[in-house]
């Protein structure tokens, strides 16, 4: 079970999310010529869903309650006496998890485009193809909203059953407080396991999306890392940023895997053991999440690093920012050699 002791920590963590990135932003917004193109604008997108994500986490300041193979997620917040309203928020709050993944899956998609399908550029950046990504963003919202309501919202019997050691440990009853959750296996009369179909598809459904998004990440990545490895690419114009964003986007991927979907695993895996877990720790986890997404950026993009830098410590030795990557480029010749133009363009 999580403790209430945690609620200061989440809400310190939410607040150093939105410094971060809004770092983030003052450094996207101080490059406006940035050689990386229309990229930064998925990587604004990405910050934006950051302050959102830390937002719905301090509003809601979820907390789990298990009990004898059941799970129960709920709001802790000044929103836990408003059932409707919370629930709403719940629901809302269950989508940005899974928000996380389609958007880092588009980034995968963005640089699998400009490094191994150049031509893909000229259709991804048309409004039509934006117009799409918007669609089945929303679409993706609805189906996991109406996913977890379906399968894992509150029923009389689960509140029923799940009454007395709620209000044990919450000081409130299920029936009037906003909430999400189901048992695994239920016992019946003789105390006989039987299991509980209803969270069982909801996890399943969980995991088929997840993978889904997962198995577009992999196969973006190893043909990325492929591509970059080739001797072609290395004489290519700007190939040197192009690894840089790669790597980036690859922690990009396993900051959330670290913070997010393995608390989450066991948060819904653990029950299945009939016992009481104290998961503080996947709270605190999944609300440290906005802080390193943007720092990772800042880490592996130099332009943003040494911008950051001469805004904290003063102008650099060398000058500007710009003539700190003209001598970067003078000491890495194979950076500099020209490519067709339209190709140029493309591959930011």
């Amino acid at each position: 079970m999580v403790t209430p002791g945690a609620r200061p920590a989440v809400c310190a963590l939410s607040l150093i999310g939105y410094l971060c990135n809004g770092m983030l932003i003052y450094l996207i917004k101080k490059n406006p010529n940035s050689r990386m193109g229309n990229y930064r604008y998925l990587i604004l997108m990405l910050t934006i869903f950051n302050i959102v994500y830390a937002t719905g986490h301090l509003v809601v300041l979820p907390l789990t309650y298990m009990h004898d193979f059941g799970w129960c997620f709920y709001s802790s917040s000044f929103l836990s006496g408003y059932k409707f309203i919370g629930y709403a928020l719940i629901l809302g709050y269950c989508s940005i998890f899974a928000q996380s993944t389609i958007l880092l899956a588009y980034h995968f998609i963005y640089r699998y485009a400009c490094i191994c399908k150049t031509e893909w550029l000229e259709v991804i950046n048309t409004k039509r193809a934006i117009s799409m990504v918007i669609f089945c963003y929303i679409l993706y919202f609805g189906l996991w909203v109406a996913m977890v309501h379906l399968f894992a919202g509150p029923t009389d019997a689960f509140n029923e059953r799940i009454a007395i050691g709620f209000y044990e440990y919450s000081g409130q009853w299920p029936n009037e407080t906003a909430l999400i959750g189901g048992y695994y296996l239920l016992r019946d009369n003789n105390s006989h396991l039987h299991i509980n179909l209803r969270p069982w598809i909801a996890v399943c459904v969980c995991q088929t999306q997840m993978s889904c998004m997962f198995g577009v990440i992999l196969y973006c990545g190893w043909s990325m890392h492929r591509k970059l490895s080739s001797s072609e690419m290395a004489s290519e114009r700007g190939f040197r940023l192009q690894k840089q964003l790669f790597r980036a986007l690859l922690i990009q991927f396993l900051v959330p895997i670290i913070l997010e979907y393995i608390p989450c695993v066991a948060v819904f895996f653990l029950p299945l053991t009939g016992g009481d877990f104290n998961l503080e720790w996947a709270t605190l986890a999944v609300s440290s999440y906005p802080i390193f997404e943007p720092l990772v950026v800042i880490y592996f993009v130099k332009e943003y690093r040494i911008t950051l830098h001469r805004t904290i410590f003063g102008n650099l030795k060398g000058g500007t920012v710009s003539q700190t990557f003209e001598k970067t480029t003078q000491q890495h010749p194979h950076d500099s050699h020209t490519t067709e133009v339209k190709r140029s363009k493309l591959a930011t």
